[in-house]
């Protein structure tokens, strides 16, 4: 219309220009309102984010906040697993979450936004509460491993307890065995020899009471932890205690009972030595008396007397006899059947007044069979001689006997006194075999004389390898009762036995 000359061209062109200037101030005003709606829209972004992330560590502060920190080691090692993977969860959430509302954060306020304040204030409270939930995660692993340490420090005192209980009740036992084993000894020496020992034992319990104490003293560091019972022992120290108690007492007992056999061996002793006294000098007395008979010499009516002599001193000896046997009869009763002081048994019967003598009886049968109540010399010389020499053991020892008959000063033995001694059997048995005795320096055989020596010698060599045998000395009914070899000797029948060969 203008370009065509409306004659209305100025105000249409005033017209045209309003509206122009109108739509220019309109789309103004539109980008205003857009980037105030930006705006808005980014600071609420940045509001919801934060709620979202505060909201996060909302929900993460409930773990941090448990109580639970376990109860034994193994629970705790299983807790501190749980709180690696929740400190691995916070610090990829620090970048996922806490870095993005910063960001957001940082490029609000440079980009100066009209709600920068409350941008900053938002963004303070939740890196507070980022903060602090870090800072109960740290407190919550430290408290963890404090348990860890807490509790390996206990499952050491506990195996240690465990360890040193068990190696104690052992020692205890083998204590207590020792100390209740029967006291058995015989001598003062050996129950000396136990006390050492059990002096040393007591030394040694300085080193059990030592180990007691520890065990204590580990007991008490458990129990301080108020912790359930050791898992790796039955043992408590209650029982230890009444253990330790107990053993206490049973050495109180083993000193009493080691005391007491002390005195009873000592006691023992004594009688030991009376007895071996009175045994040894009774054995004395005897050995003197059997050589005395066989080497008794001179003429018949001397040999008698002497003989006599040594009857009246056996029964003297009487006495002798039954305090022996009243001392063995206190040996037996103590139960000492051991002597080191004499090698003489106490069993030595005292027969009552009137009780025969079953070896007596025995010794009857072979001299005076027919209970005659006489004794020929002859046959009494050779029941002694039979006697000395029934358990030989070597040729000297028929040798000391030929030399009891012989004399000391002859070499060789004559048939007169072999026949004097010995029964005919025996005498004849020796003189077929014994060849006659050649004086050395001479070289002559002496007449009526044997040489016993080289008879013993020539039978101990055929011994080695055949078995030989004298015949037997004396046997029953086959005494010589000869008067002319021999005198007669009353045994005295109805007296007592021990005055048996008693010469009238």
């Amino acid at each position: 219309m203008v370009d065509e000359g409306n004659h209305n061209a100025p105000a249409i062109q005033q017209r045209v220009a309003n509206l122009k200037e109108k739509l220019d101030r309109l789309e103004n005003l539109a980008a205003a309102r857009k980037g105030r709606l930006m705006d808005n829209a980014a600071y609420l972004q940045f509001m919801w984010k934060s709620d979202v992330v505060e909201s996060w560590i909302l929900d993460k502060e409930a773990h941090t906040r448990t109580d639970d920190v376990g109860r034994d080691l193994s629970a705790v090692l299983t807790l501190l697993t749980k709180q690696e993977t929740f400190d691995a969860g916070l610090h990829a959430f620090e970048h996922e979450g806490i870095q993005n509302i910063t960001a957001l954060k940082d490029q609000l306020v440079d980009g100066g936004h009209d709600q920068s304040a409350a941008i900053l204030k938002r963004h303070g409270e939740v890196i507070a509460r980022w903060q602090e939930l870090l800072r109960m995660s740290d407190d919550r692993k430290q408290n963890l491993l404090k348990q860890q340490e807490k509790f390996r420090e206990i499952e050491d005192l506990y195996l240690t307890f465990a360890k040193k209980a068990s190696a104690f009740n052992s020692w205890f036992e083998n204590a207590e065995e020792d100390m209740t084993e029967p006291v058995l000894c015989h001598t003062v020496e050996e129950i000396k020899s136990i006390q050492e020992q059990h002096a040393a034992f007591n030394d040694s319990l300085t080193s059990a009471q030592e180990d007691f104490e520890a065990l204590a003293e580990l007991d008490r560091k458990i129990k301080s932890f108020n912790v359930g019972p050791n898992p790796y022992t039955w043992f408590t120290m209650e029982a230890l205690e009444d253990t330790w108690k107990n053993l206490k007492r049973i050495i109180k007992d083993r000193d009493t009972e080691l005391r007491k056999e002390a005195k009873r061996q000592e006691e023992n002793d004594v009688l030991r030595n009376e007895f071996a006294a009175h045994a040894n000098a009774f054995h004395s007395w005897m050995n003197k008396t059997r050589t005395g008979m066989i080497e008794t010499s001179g003429s018949l009516e001397e040999q008698m007397l002497v003989l006599k002599e040594m009857s009246t001193n056996i029964r003297s000896h009487y006495g002798d006899l039954e305090k022996i046997e009243k001392l063995g009869a206190i040996l037996e009763e103590h139960l000492i059947l051991d002597n080191r002081y004499t090698e003489h048994s106490y069993d030595l019967p005292i027969l009552e007044e009137g009780e025969p003598d079953a070896e007596f009886e025995n010794i009857l049968d072979i001299v005076d069979p027919s209970r005659t109540g006489s004794v020929w010399m002859q046959d009494y010389m050779a029941f002694l001689i039979s006697k000395e020499t029934e358990n030989v053991q070597s040729a000297e020892e028929i040798n000391q006997a030929f030399k009891a008959i012989a004399g000391e000063e002859k070499p060789y033995v004559t048939a007169n006194e072999l026949h004097a001694n010995l029964s005919r059997e025996m005498a004849d048995y020796c003189i077929h075999r014994m060849k006659p005795y050649v004086d050395p320096r001479s070289g002559r055989e002496i007449p009526n004389a044997f040489d016993y020596q080289d008879f013993t010698q020539n039978l101990f060599q055929k011994a080695a390898s055949t078995p030989q045998h004298l015949p037997t000395p004396v046997s029953d009914g086959a005494l010589e009762q000869n008067g002319e070899n021999g005198a007669l000797i009353e045994d005295g029948v109805g007296d007592e036995h021990d005055g048996y060969l008693v010469p009238q």
